[in-house]
């Protein structure tokens, strides 16, 4: 870890001052995402705030000295994510503990380190042995994420895609339509 940077593993943020900070930083993150992608890669306000009160989802908080450069979230509660489908886990994985790495984000001018490397590992590390871990990324705005996560785990994890979304977009040819 880089002097003077630490990571917090935090279980509640109800402080409304410290909850808004962590706002402020996710939104300034993930709207350029937003601007690269048709389709959204950010939580809404209201679940936003949720998960910071909710034990079941861990937040990791990376500061420097008192500045919030990156944030984590995680959590075995796959119901908190609409995008996950849980009878297909409930299919296919049974007996096996899923955790959803809902949220990670570093400071882009902070991204060449171990920062982004390091949080991933702390999260990644609240997955048990028999568990594993899921995440969704935009394969259009942010292709390496699997790679950084094979990265951050080296030699430690395998994985693979098991879908993928996509959004078409249709124009009329003529103003006489059909």
């Amino acid at each position: 870890m880089e002097k003077d940077t630490v990571i917090e593993r935090l279980e509640i943020i109800d402080d409304l001052r410290e909850a808004q900070k962590l706002w402020e930083f996710y939104e300034e993150i993930f709207t350029p995402l937003n601007e690269r992608t048709p389709i959204n890669q950010m939580f809404q306000k209201r679940d936003f705030f949720d998960f910071l009160v909710n034990q079941k989802v861990r937040k990791f908080v990376v500061k420097d000295k008192e500045n919030i450069i990156g944030i984590g979230f995680i959590t075995d509660q796959l119901e908190l994510d609409p995008w996950v489908s849980i009878p297909y886990f409930q299919k296919y994985y049974p007996d096996v503990p899923i955790f959803n790495i809902m949220v990670i984000a570093v400071r882009p001018n902070r991204r060449g380190g171990n920062i982004a490397i390091n949080l991933l590992r702390a999260m990644m590390n609240e997955v048990p042995p028999d568990g594993c871990g899921i995440f969704f990324h935009s394969r259009e705005a942010n292709r390496l994420i699997p790679q950084f996560a094979k990265k951050a785990a080296a030699g430690c994890i395998e994985g693979r895609e098991l879908d993928s979304e996509a959004l078409s977009i249709f124009f009329w040819k003529n103003k006489n339509h059909f």
